[in-house]
């Protein structure tokens, strides 16, 4: 599998990645295991795993960054 950066990720496949992670560490392979191939912490495997069991496919949506104007963040 080839490891991209998350940040240059669309949501999308933010979203496959997760689902990616639950359904490997499903099929068995542990935390670590999971980390490695997908190229993540393995406390973000937990997470995402912990996310699938209390929510379902909705706790692994990406929540959107809202862009903001930083020129209004500083005071004239």
């Amino acid at each position: 599998m080839e490891l991209r950066d998350a940040r240059k990720l669309s949501p999308a496949e933010l979203e496959d990645r997760r689902k990616l992670v639950v359904k490997l560490r499903n099929s068995g392979k542990t935390y670590a295991e999971v980390a490695t191939m997908i190229g993540v912490h393995r406390n973000a495997v937990s997470k995402y795993c912990a996310l699938w069991k209390n929510l379902g496919a909705k706790g692994l949506k990406v929540k959107g960054i809202l862009p903001v104007d930083l020129k209004v963040l500083v005071a004239d």
